[in-house]
C-alpha cells in the first residue's frame, strides 16, 4: 500500500493509540463486569510493574512503522490514559525524533493540553481566531468516530464546507473522519456529503 501511495505522490501517515486494549500489560475489565468497572475500558490501568515493558513494546512498534513503512506522520491518540505522563510523552517524542528527524508528530504523543509539538489537535471544535502554532481541527461526519448504524445526525454539505473554509482561513488543517461500516464500505450518506462538498470546491 505504501508503494502505491508514493507512486501517486500521496503522503503516508499512521494512527497510533497509546492505549492498547489487547496488550497483556493492560488490566481490562471483563465484558460482564459492573458498570463502574466497565468505565475502565476508556481509561484502563496497567498491571503493576509492566509499564517499562509496555513502553518498550510501543517503541519497537513505532520503530517498525518508521523503518519498514517510512511513515511520514505519527498521529497519536489515547493520551488521556492516567498512566501516561507528560514526561512519558516527551521521552517518546525525542525517541521518534532521533529515529526520523523530519517526521511529523501530533501533540497527543504526550498530554495534549500541555504539549505543544508539532501540531495541535482540537476535537469537535476549532478556535475563533488564528493560532501561533500549527494545528488541525478534528471533526466527524455525524456524532461518531466509528460506524454507528443508529447515528443519523449527519452534517450537511454546507456545514462541512463552511468548517473547511473557516479552519483553512485561520491557518488550520481540517481532518474529517469518515467511518466505514462493518464491510469496510463508506456509508452512502458520507459519500453523498463528500461529493457535494467536492462540487462546492470547484
Amino acid at each position: 500500500m505504501v508503494g502505491c501511495l508514493q507512486k501517486q505522490d500521496i503522503h503516508f501517515g499512521t494512527y497510533y493509540s497509546i492505549i492498547d486494549w489487547n496488550h497483556p500489560s493492560h488490566d481490562i475489565p471483563d465484558a460482564n463486569a459492573p458498570e463502574v468497572d466497565r468505565k475502565r475500558w476508556q481509561n484502563p490501568i496497567l498491571v503493576e510493574g509492566k509499564k517499562a515493558e509496555y513502553v518498550q513494546y510501543m517503541k519497537n512498534q513505532i520503530k517498525e512503522l518508521i523503518d519498514k513503512y517510512d511513515t511520514e506522520i505519527l498521529w497519536f491518540d489515547g493520551d488521556w490514559a492516567d498512566y501516561w505522563t507528560l514526561e512519558d510523552g516527551n521521552d517518546l517524542y525525542q525517541y521518534i525524533r532521533e529515529l526520523k528527524p523530519d517526521i511529523i508528530i501530533n501533540n497527543r504523543v504526550s498530554k495534549r493540553k500541555e504539549f505543544k509539538k508539532d501540531f495541535g489537535t482540537p476535537e469537535q471544535f476549532h478556535p475563533d481566531s488564528a493560532l501561533d502554532h500549527y494545528w488541525e481541527a478534528c471533526y466527524t461526519m455525524n456524532d461518531s468516530w466509528g460506524f454507528k448504524i443508529k447515528d443519523r445526525d449527519w452534517k450537511s454539505p454546507e456545514e462541512v464546507y463552511e468548517k473547511l473554509e473557516d479552519i483553512n482561513g485561520k491557518g488550520g488543517n481540517f481532518l474529517l473522519n469518515v467511518g466505514p461500516d462493518g464491510n469496510g464500505e463508506i456509508p452512502e450518506e458520507s459519500a453523498e456529503i463528500l461529493i457535494a462538498v467536492g462540487q462546492m470546491l470547484k
